[in-house]
């Protein structure tokens, strides 16, 4: 086990993860485009997944990434007050696109489907760096992906995706402690 830092973070739980969701969505979801556009080229017809589906997707386990980074700098106490803040900022952020009618049943689903994802993400372990991936976090990860989106060739694409979320892992790596 990884033991937390002894350093005190420099920002509260909750203002840090507005702070980062609201620089996640600015940054990095546009560039989740670009990804979907693969998945576009990489079935026949439009990708089962709709781009809304895959950005869900794509923060559910940005978050999950994130809980994992957060935990190893500034151990559980922390780390459950960040990640409660960066839940509620996330489906906030989605909501708002929502019309109002439909946001609390949005955010109640997306709560069920990040706890759902969150219980099948934190049993997988890392790839190791001379270990077949298949069975570790960013092979399922890709694997879910390709198969929800209907890929015909995931062979292609799969490791595309693993490099995509391994890219993430380290940049949550980097982002952690510096809260």
């Amino acid at each position: 086990m990884v033991e937390a830092s002894r350093n005190t973070p420099r920002t509260r739980p909750r203002e840090a993860a507005r702070t980062f969701i609201a620089n996640f969505f600015i940054e990095f979801m546009p560039g989740v485009v670009g990804e979907y556009e693969l998945l576009q080229n990489a079935t026949e017809g439009r990708p089962k997944l709709s781009l809304f589906e895959f950005q869900m997707e794509v923060l559910i386990f940005s978050l999950h990434l994130l809980d994992r980074a957060v935990f190893v700098n500034w151990g559980p106490e922390y780390r459950s007050a960040f990640m409660d803040g960066a839940l509620s900022s996330a489906c906030e952020a989605f909501s708002t696109a929502l019309p109002e009618d439909s946001r609390e049943h949005f955010v109640s689903c997306f709560r069920t489907h990040y706890n759902t994802r969150q219980q099948e993400y934190s049993s997988m372990s890392l790839p190791l760096s001379e270990a077949s991936p298949k069975g570790t976090l960013f092979w399922e990860y890709a694997k879910r992906i390709c198969q929800g989106a209907g890929v015909i060739h995931p062979e292609i694409i799969a490791p595309i995706m693993m490099e995509g979320a391994s890219d993430f892992f380290t940049m949550m790596l980097k982002i952690a402690p510096t809260l």
